[in-house]
């Protein structure tokens, strides 16, 4: 019985955990500035690092989210 509710905690938190979207909403951009940056939306996180770096030396507020 025990070991069923540890599978069952465990499945559950995984779905949850993958089902959540790491963003960045961003505030006060020029114009031509994407609002809202999300790490799926890219190849690596390297990139989403780079492109959330530079919409904040565009000007930008960004701030992390999780959808």
């Amino acid at each position: 019985m025990n070991k069923s509710i540890v599978v069952l905690v465990s499945m559950v938190a995984s779905f949850a955990l993958n089902s959540c979207t790491k963003c960045n909403e961003c505030t006060d951009c020029p114009f031509g500035v994407e609002n809202t940056i999300c790490r799926d939306g890219f190849d690596s996180n390297a990139d989403y690092q780079d492109a959330v770096d530079n919409a904040e030396n565009a000007g930008c507020d960004c701030t992390a989210t999780v959808k």
